[in-house]
């Protein structure tokens, strides 16, 4: 009995214990959640619902402020994250702001860029246009042309006035070479005197090309005399260039734009670059053009006169025997296809050797020419050709002309010689020069080529000669087999 009451007595004190641990395990729970748990799930909460919206709303835990422990050193550390991450995502913000306005400060550089990129090819290819249209203008139309190239380059710099100025030869001075304004503008009162024009060369010639963007500021880089030949009319930007290469000086440029427009991009001033080089080039092209053609004008006229003194005899002024062979079988031809009759004189100064001899061949040569001129004068016909064929022996071609006509030519030119009186105190005949003349007519069918033709009237001048000189002979041209 005692060990069973013992027993009970033990399972009673057990219970007892186990209830109280319970109820005290029960109470610590209740108090740390309280105190802890409630504070830790709104932290958790609090974490949840940050965006980076409210990241400012700071945690405060419903506590005693004088109370100090871990969950005051984690609520502290809570909201010093926060205000951590707030300036960061500030922070970002403005990273995000600068950025952007880095691309769009960007992106209009590029598209800025982009189309001085075009402007600048459309200046490009018009300059090439130009210069093309330059490099294949006619010498006669090179200036025009010159100026349409001007009046383009003008309107795309949106100018309204444009002026090329050149050195005159010989003078320290300029002239107006080419002036342009657009239609409608007042003509261009007259310019200051160029000789004055002495500091805006120099200028250039250390800086090749001057951008004032008002005509005050030109005034002030420039002197006032100089200043007011390029203001004649009121302008606002303008700019001056230098047309001068290898020593040559080919004068300025000068363009103004419209006043209250007073600036010059970059594609404007590589135009006006590309313009004057442009401009450059062709005066120099011009002038070698000139030169080439002025050679070949020269190299023409030598040939002409080449060609009239290969076939004219440089005495008298008439055909040679080459340009006689020439006509005689052309003109055998042309008889022979239109059937109509040709006929020759053969014509001989009598006794001209002598005549050489006793009078030197000074006046042999003057005898010569002015026999050569009375034998001109007395063929009337421009379609007769009259040739020197030898020293003194001269042929006469007569074109449809029958040997009864061509007896009253020979007539006329003897008579002709004669008329000259020049003295011949040697000659057999006549106190003066004379000529002997043999005349022949081509027969149709019976005359095979022009020798036929030349001997007989050969013939016919030796018939001349044997029968006393100063005299006309005829013969009729036939085959060689009729011939005796």
């Amino acid at each position: 009995m005692l060990w069973e009451r013992l027993r009970d007595e033990i399972k009673s004190i057990v219970i007892t214990q186990l209830l109280q641990s319970l109820l005290l395990a029960g109470l610590i729970m209740l108090m740390f959640s309280r105190t802890v748990t409630v504070h830790v799930q709104h932290i958790a909460r609090h974490l949840g619902q940050l965006t980076p919206q409210n990241m400012g709303q700071t945690l405060h835990l419903a506590r005693d402020p004088q109370h100090r422990d871990e969950l005051t050193l984690l609520e502290s550390g809570v909201n010093q994250l926060q205000g951590k991450l707030t300036d960061h995502l500030a922070q970002l913000q403005r990273y995000e702001d600068e950025l952007g306005a880095h691309r769009d400060h960007l992106a209009d550089l590029v598209q800025a860029r982009t189309a001085e990129l075009e402007s600048l090819t459309e200046a490009q290819q018009l300059v090439l246009s130009l210069s093309n249209r330059l490099i294949h203008a006619p010498h006669e139309s090179f200036d025009a042309c010159q100026q349409e190239c001007l009046a383009e380059v003008a309107l795309r710099l949106g100018a309204n006035h444009a002026l090329w100025l050149v050195p005159v030869a010989g003078q320290a001075g300029f002239r107006v070479f080419m002036e342009w304004q657009p239609a409608g503008e007042p003509p261009p009162a007259p310019p200051l005197p160029l000789a004055g024009l002495t500091h805006v060369p120099t200028r250039l010639a250390r800086e090749e090309l001057l951008f004032f963007y008002s005509q005050a500021e030109m005034g002030r880089s420039l002197n006032a005399v100089e200043a007011a030949i390029f203001t004649t009319q009121p302008v606002g930007a303008c700019a001056l260039a230098l047309l001068h290469s290898d020593g040559e000086d080919y004068g300025l440029l000068f363009v103004g734009k419209p006043l209250g427009q007073g600036d010059w991009p970059p594609e404007d001033r590589a135009l006006l670059a590309m313009t004057a080089q442009m401009l450059l080039h062709s005066v120099r092209h011009q002038s070698q053009l000139i030169a080439i053609l002025t050679s070949q004008e020269a190299l023409r006229t030598a040939n002409q006169q080449l060609e009239v003194l290969s076939r004219h005899d440089p005495l008298t002024g008439l055909s040679n025997r080459r340009h006689f062979d020439e006509m005689k079988d052309d003109e055998f031809q042309r008889a022979l296809r239109n059937d109509q009759p040709l006929s020759l004189l053969i014509c001989d100064i009598d006794y001209f050797k002598a005549f050489n001899d006793q009078y030197g061949h000074s006046a042999g040569d003057q005898c010569l020419r002015d026999v050569a001129q009375a034998m001109n004068a007395a063929v009337a016909r421009s379609g007769d050709a009259l040739a020197r064929i030898g020293g003194e022996e001269f042929a006469i071609l007569l074109p449809a002309t029958l040997a009864s006509a061509a007896r009253q030519v020979a007539e006329r030119v003897r008579r002709a010689v004669a008329d000259l009186r020049i003295t011949h105190a040697t000659s057999a005949v006549a106190p003066h020069v004379t000529v002997s003349i043999g005349v022949a007519q081509m027969e149709i069918g019976r005359t095979a080529d022009f020798d036929a033709l030349f001997d007989a009237a050969d013939q016919a001048l030796y018939r001349a000669k044997e029968n006393g000189r100063n005299r006309i002979e005829s013969s009729a041209a036939r085959s060689p087999s009729e011939q005796p």
